[in-house]
């Protein structure tokens, strides 16, 4: 997922502003064909917004191909942008364990339990599978449905719920907070807001780890009107 570029790009952008009146300009090129479209229309919406208040040039659907010493070159189409500085994402390979099956990119295929295709008593979670999206809050889902698994198959009398993602991310601006929150099972067009959208309001999402992390930063338990857990 994109959104730290958004969040280096937002930033950067607002700091040279508030130093020498931005005479630097940011241009975030990216294969997305809106910002963030995982999030849905709104959410996009809000961020193209923000880039355009802080005038960041957008490019979608394209990557960078090659970086030569004052410009970067897009694809396709080879177009040409002046640089001084680039920034750019890796791009993710899994980790292609030895004696574990694995895509042509090196991820563990898993059912919406996380077993393991064509393995044994194999199960696997977070940015190892070979689901699209790598995310940490995901990865905490994935966890849950996992562990359920295993506890089922251990005997415990559950029905063990199945990997179900909701998308939530929070987008740090160097101003404001921007959240953004999406169901990527259903056909809702997501939510998005500056206010949080749930609690404790932290980077990564999960069922037990955010409780946690919230007790270690002294994060109010208590959930403001409108935040869900």
């Amino acid at each position: 997922m994109a959104l730290p570029l958004y969040e280096l790009a937002l930033m950067t952008a607002r700091r040279v502003a508030a130093r020498d009146g931005g005479t630097m300009h940011v241009t975030l090129a990216t294969p997305e064909r809106t910002p963030l479209e995982q999030f849905g229309p709104d959410a996009s919406a809000l961020l193209l917004d923000q880039l355009r208040s802080l005038g960041i040039m957008f490019l979608p659907s394209c990557r960078v191909e090659r970086v030569l010493r004052d410009e970067a070159q897009l694809a396709p189409g080879r177009q040409v942008v002046p640089t001084e500085r680039v920034v750019t994402l890796p791009t993710l390979v899994g980790p292609a364990v030895t004696g574990l099956p694995h895509d042509a990119e090196g991820f563990v295929p898993v059912d919406l339990h996380g077993a393991a295709r064509d393995a044994v008593d194999v199960y696997a979670a977070g940015d190892a599978t070979d689901y699209p999206i790598k995310q940490g809050g995901l990865a905490t889902q994935q966890a849950d449905a996992v562990a359920e698994a295993i506890a089922a198959r251990c005997g415990v009398p559950l029905l063990p719920a199945p990997f179900r993602p909701l998308l939530r991310g929070m987008l740090l601006t160097g101003a404001r907070p921007s959240y953004f929150e999406t169901d990527l099972t259903g056909d809702q067009p997501g939510t998005s807001s500056t206010k949080p959208l749930w609690w404790p309001p932290l980077k990564v999402v999960g069922r037990r780890l955010a409780p946690f992390l919230s007790q270690q930063l002294g994060i109010p338990s208590p959930a403001p009107s409108g935040a869900s857990r």
